[in-house]
């Protein structure tokens, strides 16, 4: 560590996260994801081929060649022996061997493929020959400096990354069986966690030693701070069965790191410049007391507000509001613009020009209109709300809906006409996890069946036909006709 983040192996080094394991075998490795500043990221080729090595070290450093080949080197598998721990379904888990490459590709499916030429370089293990193929990457000032095995690999996308972040914390692996000798099957089995964790984990004695000794399994560069986000008087509460009144009560009168915030804005002037996810930076919250106190140490934070889905509209703007408005002193004055509190957080947002309003919708809808017809304009409208989310969906619909509902105004009256297309656009939303009331929009009332609208506007009166027509409507009508008899 201390090479790596004071002696810059790789580069200045921003953040690191390590978790040490341990292999079945009792003996510990150490998982560790490192990021560098932007100046020393590893983008190239030519830069990744200067850290990481997946080709044998040459004959004229026999140190460095040793201890590639006794420290490197995949355990052999595939024909070499396709009994070996690492095979299943006769391929190897790790991928080895690995094919020849003769550059360096940088990015394949978020992964670069290292260097390994067929060059005929090959080192004996045991009675085989093994080229770079079977040859684990590795940093080579590392592999000399320590004399371990050091898996490097660089990692050049988003998608890897997460994928590191959730790999370091995966846990030990495990197995649980449990063997039930009674043979009526109504004696249902009880899983209890923490009795299965304390009987089933094996833990091995350097495993043990280490946990006794209070060694740090785990570390982190940063300290991070996860803010709450939620509506006045919808803060999450926990309580017991039983418990769920007091709980309340309790809650009623403690406030969130949100509510603290806006309490930190009204008696201290220092605090106003700083954005709500900017403020552990230089505020600490005291879980005790639920309030915001002055930082007197540095520390490396990074700090993450929860999320909220596009479709959950206001808790969404809530979001983006706090995001940009810095020195808010209550929920009300966050959506507070120019003096004038705006009716919701969507609204202070179009004001401050974080969003686009639905203009550009509705000049979609209306140039639609010039050439589709009100069916495909159903269509459009469902896509808009699913895909993307109007800031007021009500007054667009009801700016549009003599549109969309002008040829069910010829058949049914009006409150018929609009209760059918609700039915279609509900439709679209429900097969994608949304509805109607998640926009605003008019819920369908129950009693008109769809599947009645759909059957009376594909009803076809074939005796309005021309013969070419007519050909065509029978060809098709004796073959459904078919198909039903079938």
């Amino acid at each position: 560590m201390i090479h790596i983040k004071d002696r810059h192996v790789f580069g200045v080094t921003i953040a690191v996260i390590h978790v040490i394991e341990f292999q079945k075998r009792g003996l510990q490795h150490c998982h560790m994801l490192i990021m560098l500043r932007a100046e020393d990221k590893i983008r190239t080729e030519e830069q990744i081929d200067n850290i990481v090595s997946a080709e044998l070290p040459s004959e004229h450093d026999p140190e460095l060649r040793q201890l590639g080949k006794k420290l490197m080197i995949h355990g052999l598998c595939g024909t070499f022996n396709p009994n070996s721990i690492c095979m299943v379904e006769g391929e190897c888990q790790k991928k080895f061997p690995m094919s020849y490459q003769e550059e360096t590709i940088t990015n394949v499916s978020g992964y670069p493929l290292y260097r390994r030429r067929n060059n005929g370089d090959s080192v004996r293990v045991g009675v085989h020959e093994v080229d770079c193929r079977f040859l684990v990457s590795y940093n080579e000032y590392l592999l000399r400096k320590y004399g371990a095995h050091i898996n490097v690999e660089v990692r050049i996308s988003v998608k890897s990354v997460k994928y590191l972040f959730k790999y370091v914390y995966k846990g030990h692996g495990c197995a649980i069986m449990e063997m039930n000798i009674n043979n009526n099957e109504s004696n249902e089995l009880e899983y209890n966690e923490i009795k299965q964790y304390i009987l089933c984990r094996y833990v091995f004695p350097s495993e043990a030693f280490c946990r006794l000794s209070e060694y740090k399994m785990d570390g982190q560069s940063h300290t991070v701070y996860r803010l709450a986000l939620h509506f006045f008087d919808e803060q999450q509460v926990y309580y017991r069965p039983g418990e769920q009144r007091q709980a309340a009560g309790h809650a009623e009168g403690r406030d969130t790191q949100l509510t603290s915030w806006f309490k930190l804005n009204q008696s201290d002037v220092d605090a106003r410049p700083y954005f709500y996810i900017d403020i552990p930076e230089y505020y600490v919250f005291n879980k005790q007391s639920n309030t915001w106190t002055r930082r007197h140490c540095y520390r490396q934070i990074v700090t993450r507000m929860y999320s909220a889905i596009p479709r959950n509209a206001e808790k969404f703007h809530l979001r983006m509001l706090l995001l940009h408005v810095s020195g808010s002193t209550s929920f009300d004055d966050l959506k507070t613009v120019g003096g004038k509190e705006l009716p919701t957080f969507s609204d202070a947002c179009i004001r401050l020009q974080l969003l686009e309003d639905d203009n550009e919708l509705q000049m979609a809808l209306s140039e639609a209109a010039v050439y589709q017809i009100p069916r495909q304009l159903l269509n459009m409208f469902a896509m808009i709300c699913l895909f993307n989310t109007p800031q007021n969906a009500l007054q667009l619909w009801n700016d549009n809906k003599h549109l969309i509902t002008e040829d069910l105004l010829r058949q049914y009256d009006n409150n018929i006409a609009e209760n059918i297309a609700p039915h279609h656009i509900n439709m679209v939303l429900n097969e994608n996890g949304m509805t109607c009331a998640m926009h605003d929009l008019p819920e369908p009332i129950n009693g008109f069946p769809f599947i009645q609208y759909v059957e009376e506007i594909q009803e076809v009166n074939p005796e309005v036909l021309n013969i070419g027509q007519r050909n065509v409507f029978d060809s098709v009508i004796n073959a459904v006709n078919a198909i039903d008899r079938a």
